[in-house]
């Protein structure tokens, strides 16, 4: 479990062994979830040229919330709209 924890966030010995232990035991549970989302992220892009448009345009507006959904001060803008800011 310790190497796994270390080798994935890239935690020192000494970081590892000073953490509380709940807080070892989070990082170690987080692990297999962060590495299934890192997966379907990839799936998504290796899968993207062969997606129809319309499926093409859902996923990538449900990256934009994803990345964005914290964030009240940013405005999400297609593609047509950002060359128009570039003319």
């Amino acid at each position: 479990m310790i190497s796994e924890v270390a080798r994935f966030y890239g935690f020192s010995h000494s970081e590892i062994t000073t953490m509380y232990c709940d807080d070892f035991i989070s990082y170690y549970r987080c692990i297999s979830k962060i590495r299934a989302k890192e997966m379907l992220e990839e799936f998504r892009v290796a899968s993207f040229p062969n997606v129809e448009p319309k499926d093409r345009k859902e996923m990538v507006k449900s990256l934009e919330r994803q990345v964005f959904k914290n964030d009240s001060k940013t405005k999400i803008i297609s593609m047509d709209e950002l060359m128009r800011l570039h003319e």
